[in-house]
């Protein structure tokens, strides 16, 4: 019993090291050692005698591959990552090697009396064997290193699959060619009753309802459902998603949207179920040839490009070849981590656009006219802003200073340099402001709808985005690996929600649309209870933790909007944009509201500055927030004018 263990522990041990990701060089010179030693000893056997001359030969043979590999040092590379380039260098060194001994042959034969003969064709094979087995090793090494990783990585014991169609069927294919036994398809579902009963390779087709039960489950230990998208209604996946993640079993993913064939779906296009499966929508599609109509061959410039949706921007910016592109934040930092993403990505190469990466504050007018004066821009997209509900709430000063005068400064030089259009990011928080932040958005939407000019004002208004900095996707990530609670500020809250690649698809194309001085309104389908999302996240990771109700954050409302009730849409020639019509402000009273607010934001007094933003935006009224008593007192004076 002691061998046996012994046996097993040293075959762990050999299994462990072979399975990691690089080996010692003198361990891989090794084995190159013994490769020939073997090769050379085979091609001797079979050919020849044993004999003196045969030594002779043997001994200069090895000492001609030593010399080589230790000068061309093919050991050197990683066995793990073993390439073309990997290749060419065995064969370099198996070939230095064989004009070595044919030297060394030559000498021997005319200058000494030492006489070694030898055949071409024994040579021949022999540089064949040698360099063949060479690269078959290491390229075993490297396929079984990544098979290795792949049962690693996937963790999968008993697997049913969901779905009989192509991209099932090639999933299950791919799972028994790269993973054999180690993962064990129990069962195919599917909820054609035509097709339960048969079977796909002796793998029994079941009843949804008769797999997905916890008698089921537990008797025989499934571990993972892999889910088809395709053919799969939005309800139907809900319900599945929904009752998987109730029995506790881990969820893969297949969704192949970039692939052209299903048949030829593998098993490395399996990935985790993430929270961007859980909106249960079809994802809204574009028309990139609209968007790039509008940007090819131009300058666009991008303010606030480092935040969450101006990285987005840049990046699909790239892809419709503007002639420049200005990347323009105040944080170094982001900034430069967005410079070394782009200069590093493999796509970076592809595009013809000339980048410029520049650190500067919107709201400094002398500098900002430097710079679009020097660049002369076409396009600009104007995503700088301060977005946080409560910090905004709490510093009303810097919330004005950014989000209204930063607007400002940027459209007042636009029309000053004859920018073509300016697209302007908003919120849904601007409808019928809770907040200052809110608030501010819709003072900024107020100053650009009301310039006259040639160059074209476009707003655009969605809500959330899934994932963005400061959102409560990456919240709820952080406190479930922590071990919870989960907190949510109460169990009514519903929000709008799309994912990032979306939205800002939707605001490119938005820019192809907006011909004027408009507001579009992005369709974000049905809003999405945050407790509904904290509990599928939970449920999604298999984590046990509670949520807990920590009370409306100041500014925040329980239900967002898109609209308000005096504003109507228009359609557009994308049914998930609307055109909105608002209430135009006259530009001269614009311009005093906003001079008269820039002299009281110099006071630098933050009841002072909200109470001039609820003058301008009468439908502005605070909720749980301090300034709720600005909204009591001027109730009252009203109540006062109006003699009650």
């Amino acid at each position: 019993m002691a061998v046996v263990k012994m046996f097993g522990a040293w075959l762990k041990r050999l299994i462990d090291y072979a399975s990691q990701k690089s080996y010692s060089r003198w361990i891989v010179f090794g084995i190159d050692l013994v490769v020939v030693c073997f090769s050379v000893l085979l091609i001797f056997l079979l050919n020849e005698e044993w004999n003196e001359d045969t030594i002779w030969k043997f001994s200069v043979l090895f000492s001609s591959f030593l010399f080589s590999f230790l000068i061309i040092k093919p050991y050197c590379s990683i066995v793990i990552r073993t390439g073309i380039d990997d290749v060419a260098q065995i064969l370099q060194a198996n070939f230095i090697a064989f004009l070595i001994y044919v030297s060394v042959f030559c000498i021997a034969h005319f200058y000494t009396t030492i006489q070694l003969s030898f055949r071409w064709v024994e040579l021949l094979l022999l540089f064949l064997l040698v360099t063949i087995l060479m690269i078959t090793i290491r390229i075993g090494a490297k396929y079984y290193y990544n098979l290795y990783k792949v049962w690693e990585k996937i963790g999968m014991n008993n697997v049913v699959i969901f779905g009989t169609d192509d991209a099932g069927v090639a999933i299950f294919k791919s799972m028994k060619n790269l993973a054999g036994y180690s993962m064990n398809v129990l069962a195919f579902m599917d909820d054609d009753n035509s097709k339960v009963g048969k079977t796909i390779d002796r793998v029994p087709i079941l009843d949804p309802s008769s797999v997905l039960d916890k008698d089921y489950i537990k008797r025989n230990k499934v571990d993972s459902v892999v889910l088809s998208v395709q053919g799969i209604s939005l309800s139907r996946k809900q319900e599945l998603v929904e009752t998987i993640t109730t029995l506790g079993l881990k969820l893969k993913i297949l969704s192949p949207e970039n692939i052209f064939s299903f048949s030829e779906v593998s098993f490395s296009d399996l990935r985790e179920a993430e929270i961007d499966d859980l909106l249960f929508r079809d994802p809204i599609k574009t028309d990139s040839q609209n968007a790039r109509k509008e940007i090819e061959g131009k300058v666009v410039l991008v303010t606030g490009a480092a935040g969450s949706i101006g990285c987005e921007i840049v990046r699909q910016l790239l892809s419709l070849a503007p002639s420049k592109l200005v990347v323009l934040d105040q944080s170094e930092c982001s900034i430069f981590d967005l410079r070394y993403e782009l200069e590093n990505s493999p796509h970076y190469s592809f595009h013809r656009t000339k980048v410029f990466y520049e650190i500067a504050d919107v709201r400094d007018s002398v500098y900002m006219e430097n710079l679009i004066s020097k660049y002369c821009p076409n396009v600009i997209f104007h995503a700088a802003a301060y977005k946080h509900v409560p910090l905004m709430e709490a510093n009303p000063y810097e919330a004005v200073y950014t989000n209204v005068f930063g607007t400002k400064v940027v459209a007042d030089l636009a029309i000053k340099y004859g920018v073509e259009k300016f697209v302007m990011i908003s919120t849904d928080k601007a409808v019928r402001p809770t907040s200052v932040m809110g608030a501010t958005k819709r003072m900024a939407e107020i100053y650009v709808q009301s310039r006259r000019s040639k160059t074209s004002f476009v707003t655009t208004r969605f809500g959330n985005v899934l994932g963005s900095s400061g959102s409560v996707i990456p919240i709820f990530r952080k406190q479930i690996k922590e071990g919870g609670p989960v907190t949510i500020t109460h169990k009514e809250v519903v929000r709008y929600f799309m994912t990032i690649p979306e939205a800002c698809r939707l605001v490119l194309e938005a820019c192809s649309l907006g011909n004027g001085n408009d507001i579009l309104v992005f369709d974000m389908g049905e809003p999405v209870k945050i407790y509904d999302l904290a509990k599928n996240m939970i449920q999604i990771t298999g984590a046990k933790v509670d949520i807990v109700e920590i009370g409306l954050r100041p500014g925040e409302k329980l239900y967002e909007e898109l609209l308000w009730a005096e504003e109507e849409t228009l359609p557009t020639s994308h049914e998930k944009i609307k055109h909105a019509k608002v209430i135009e402000l006259p530009t001269e009273s614009v311009d005093k509201y906003m001079g008269e607010l820039y002299q009281v934001l110099q006071r630098c007094d933050a009841w002072e500055i909200v109470s001039k933003i609820k003058e301008m935006i009468p439908e502005y009224k605070s909720q749980n927030s301090d300034f709720q008593r600005l909204d009591k007192k001027i109730k009252e004076e009203e109540q006062v004018e109006v003699g009650v």
